[in-house]
């Protein structure tokens, strides 16, 4: 709910996306991701001061896969928590997607 005159900050929070169905209730569909994208572009033509801030964790491979390409479309920065014992294992970033994140202007 949206007050009038007042600006806002709201902080998203994702786990993994996933492309179809959701195994995990920790999980985002890919569609309502870009749903809240959509709201949060939104919010920054409104004028009002009002801010998003989007952060993920724990560095899963949809972060690259999924989120990076539809943040960079919106114009839209995030944070990555990124759990270093789990670079490289199956389902999550590796280094080089960590780079990657980056040099799209992600912050680490």
């Amino acid at each position: 709910m949206m007050l009038l005159g007042r600006s806002h900050m709201i902080v998203l929070m994702f786990h993994g996306l996933q492309e179809r169905n959701c195994s995990s209730p920790f999980d985002t569909s890919a569609r309502m991701f870009k749903d809240y994208l959509e709201i949060v572009t939104e919010m920054r033509s409104m004028g009002d001061g009002s801010q998003a801030m989007i952060t993920f964790d724990d560095g899963n491979a949809s972060d690259v896969e999924l989120a990076l390409r539809e943040l960079v479309a919106h114009d839209i920065r995030a944070t990555f928590f990124i759990v270093p014992s789990l670079v490289g294992t199956e389902g999550y970033l590796t280094w080089d997607d960590v780079v990657l994140l980056k040099v799209y202007g992600m912050t680490i």
